[in-house]
C-alpha cells in the first residue's frame, strides 16, 4: 500500500481545483471590467436604469475583489509558511529504514 501516489494524486488534483477558481475569478474580473468600460457612456434612461445598476453591482465586485486580495495574499503567506514547517518537521521523521527500502535481511 502506497501512500505516496495517493498524497501527489490530491495535490494535483488540489493544484487543478485552484487553478480553476482563479481562472473564474480572473475572468469574472475582467468581464466586469469590459462591461463597465463598454457601457459607460450608455444612454440612462433615469433614475432606475438597469444599466447604471449594472454598472455599480460590477464596480463594486472588483472593488470588492481588490480588496481580498490583500487579505488572501495575507492567508496564503501564513497557509504557505504553515505547509513547510510541518513538510520539514515530516522529513525529520521519516528517515529512510531498511524496512522502508525494503531490503532483504537474510542471515
Amino acid at each position: 500500500m502506497s501512500f505516496v501516489s495517493n498524497n501527489d494524486n490530491f495535490k494535483s488534483r488540489e493544484k487543478g481545483i485552484s487553478l480553476i477558481i482563479c481562472a473564474v475569478l480572473l475572468l469574472a474580473v475582467l468581464l466586469s471590467s469590459f462591461f463597465v468600460a463598454a457601457e459607460l457612456g450608455h444612454d440612462c434612461s433615469g433614475d432606475e436604469c438597469p444599466i447604471c445598476q449594472m454598472i455599480a453591482q460590477s464596480e463594486n465586485f472588483v472593488n470588492q475583489i481588490g480588496t481580498g486580495l490583500i487579505i488572501l495574499a495575507a492567508a496564503l503567506l501564513v497557509v504557505f509558511s504553515i505547509s513547510e514547517f510541518h513538510a520539514d518537521s515530516f522529513r525529520i521523521f521519516a528517515v529512510p529504514t531498511l524496512v522502508r527500502q525494503k531490503v532483504r535481511l537474510n542471515n
